[in-house]
């Protein structure tokens, strides 16, 4: 097995101070941004810590894997036996939901001269994203049902029922590029050339798609886009995983990065793709985005349900946003497409790295563009679902819950200085103190009101179609394609 065994930044205080005050217009530090090298030799371990870390795994027969430039983790391999004896541990297999996953009994143990340096150790299985029937079949290919808009409203679905007392329309076929550039008034700054020349957005997804780079070109071709600046960072292979989860992957890659060449035509997107989709592996390509300066922006679409994260993992991200903060990269996730999760846990709860504070949390809405390319109105995304039994909606309208934007009030983070006075007292006490509220801002996450984007897809019958207009989902953090037979209220 591999592991991560996690060192704390030095004056940890500092470099959080410092993350904030280059993103706060009122500090005197605004926008004085640290290089990496700057930062390391300020916050990192130093080179001796790490040696001294490294010094300890060989000794107990371990093989010496990543260590980060920013040197806040070193990645060890060896059998359960050996870290079983090293770290005073039982490690056992638990029934999570679907999943059988591995974690140690108890906490583990070091060193004690290694104490004040390591703050802990990565011995459990986790990964983002819901556990699925590792059996499933894979998705089926995406396509748009059939009548659609293209735009609100333009067909109405006067032959069905009414719900909620009136007529609905059917759903847009997916909103193009230029419908988007429209309705949130970024059009015109992209003809005058604010388009996102000159800067780097990384997008983080797992897996690959072999098709990404060529599907974004056609894409781009067919919706009026420029020739996209394209370059790709991926983790090295083998990457296990099951085929439908690399193909719920692949689709993610070609929504994030089709939306992000929507809105910033001028900018170069990195694609930077994980491994497998452990948390373990999001970590370390997110300090090689940070730790080489690699991007202005990251946007990541993926997710843990909840916060019942280890409290070391937690901190070893939470040092690589800070980091990203201190060298002024925004940091942008996500806040997922369960609602309140209320249908998972039996209790309201937000989804981490989003409600992690030096985290934007990017929430989801549904949006309705007019004729015009207009904006006409946008509301909180949450889709309930009724289907038509007999010549009525089964169950009545709202229907069963079916996805909705993330959002609420974290249970392990304060209130962040920036949501003081902000955020409303009711939302940010909802848990007894004053807490962290997700999301910071949102956008058409909606797969009903969904964006298009563009994929080679091979159907279960066999045929291969390049998709490159007409695919409806969710713009944001679909980890599904939606494509419907029938109208749906």
């Amino acid at each position: 097995m591999t592991f991560q065994v996690y060192l704390g930044l030095r004056d940890s205080g500092a470099a959080e101070r410092l993350a904030y005050a280059v993103s706060d217009p009122a500090s005197p530090s605004y926008r004085r941004f640290l290089s990496p090298e700057t930062f390391r030799a300020r916050f990192s371990p130093t080179a001796a810590t790490t040696a001294r870390v490294e010094s300890w795994l060989r000794s107990e027969g371990f093989d010496i894997g990543a260590v980060p430039e920013n040197r806040t983790f070193v990645e060890a391999s060896g059998t359960v036996s050996q870290v079983e004896r090293a770290f005073g541990v039982a490690l056992n297999e638990y029934r999570v939901g679907r999943s059988v996953r591995r974690a140690p009994a108890a906490a583990p143990e070091i060193p004690a001269a290694l104490a004040s340096h390591v703050f802990g150790v990565g011995l459990e299985e986790g990964g983002r994203r819901p556990a699925f029937d590792p059996s499933a079949a894979p998705p089926g290919a995406a396509q748009v049902g059939r009548p659609c808009s293209r735009y609100w409203a333009e067909k109405v679905a006067r032959d069905k029922p009414k719900a909620y007392g009136q007529v609905l329309p059917f759903t847009p076929c997916g909103y193009t590029p230029l419908q988007m550039q429209g309705a949130y008034g970024v059009d015109g700054a992209i003809r005058h050339g604010n388009d996102g020349s000159g800067t780097t957005i990384a997008i983080l997804d797992a897996f690959h798609s072999p098709t990404a780079a060529k599907d974004l070109r056609i894409y781009s071709r067919r919706n009026g886009l420029p020739k996209p600046s394209y370059s790709e960072l991926l983790q090295r292979c083998p990457c296990p995983g099951a085929r439908w989860e690399k193909q719920l992957w692949s689709q993610e890659q070609s929504l994030d990065l089709d939306a992000a060449h929507a809105m910033a035509p001028g900018a170069h997107l990195l694609y930077v793709g994980t491994r497998t989709s452990g948390d373990a592996n999001f970590l370390r390509m997110t300090n090689r985005i940070v730790d080489g300066d690699l991007a202005d922006v990251i946007s990541n679409s993926s997710n843990d349900i909840g916060e019942d994260i280890n409290p070391s993992l937690l901190r070893a991200q939470h040092q690589a946003y800070v980091q990203a903060a201190a060298e002024g990269i925004s940091v942008l996730n996500s806040s997922f497409d369960f609602g309140d999760d209320l249908e998972f846990f039996g209790f309201r709860a937000v989804n981490w790295p989003a409600s992690d504070p030096l985290v934007t949390a990017v929430g989801g809405t549904s949006l309705a563009i007019g004729q015009e390319r207009n904006y006409l109105f946008e509301t909180g995304w949450g889709t309930t679902s009724s289907t038509l039994v007999h010549g009525e909606w089964s169950p009545p309208p709202p229907g069963d819950f079916f996805g909705g934007g993330g959002g609420g009030t974290s249970r392990i983070y304060d209130e962040p200085p920036y949501q003081r006075g902000v955020v409303p007292p009711a939302l940010a006490h909802e848990h007894g103190g004053a807490n962290r509220v997700v999301p910071d801002v949102a956008l058409d996450g909606d797969p009903n009101t969904g964006f298009r984007f563009g994929q080679t897809v091979t159907f279960p019958s066999g045929p291969v179609k390049k998709k490159g207009s007409g695919i409806v989902a969710n713009l944001m953090c679909s980890y599904r394609a939606y494509g419907r037979k029938s109208p749906k209220a």
